[in-house]
């Protein structure tokens, strides 16, 4: 883990969520393991899941963001279909999918993060298609990541530095 302090940088929550991806991709997806690109400047126009970890010492948002191929392509991999099969999956049911996606790679980082802050709680899961803007308060980091056969992520960890000013005080 950083030495930073992960109420006020998103590095250790990057790192966090790089772990609790590789063992979702050798488990859940049972492909043979996740490997790490390198940083990213933005998450790029992709549709991801986003869910809030909440805590006494820190608000943060983590994502799993894909092209709406690799999107579909995970999802298929979850529901335990072929690749044709996963072709002609709903858009909601590929959106439900990729909710559950970080909603266990969330649970992962929240167990990794429990020495930090034993208080995080999670959110609701949500997908977005599009780009997210950041504001001043926030701090974020990408890091693209191959789950495995080619299937491209962007690892998204985005701190809430008001909450652990608020928090300090």
């Amino acid at each position: 883990m950083s030495e930073v302090d992960p109420g006020l940088e998103p590095r250790p929550w990057l790192e966090a969520l790089a772990e609790a991806t590789a063992e979702l991709s050798t488990t859940t997806l049972e492909l043979d393991g996740c490997s790490i690109l390198g940083p990213r400047e933005s998450e790029g126009d992709l549709s991801g899941g986003y869910i809030a970890l909440i805590g006494d010492k820190c608000s943060v948002q983590i994502a799993v963001a894909a092209s709406p191929e690799t999107c579909r392509t995970i999802a298929g991999r979850l529901f335990e279909m072929n690749a044709e099969e996963a072709q002609d999956l709903p858009e909601g049911d590929v959106a439900d999918a990729i909710g559950e996606v970080v909603n266990i790679v969330a649970g992962g980082v929240k167990s990794r993060m429990a020495p930090y802050d034993a208080t995080l709680q999670l959110g609701l899961p949500f997908v977005i298609e599009g780009v997210i803007e950041s504001t001043k308060r926030l701090r974020t980091e990408y890091l693209e990541a191959d789950l495995g056969g080619g299937m491209k992520v962007v690892l998204v960890a985005i701190v809430d530095t008001r909450h652990a000013a608020n928090a300090a005080a």
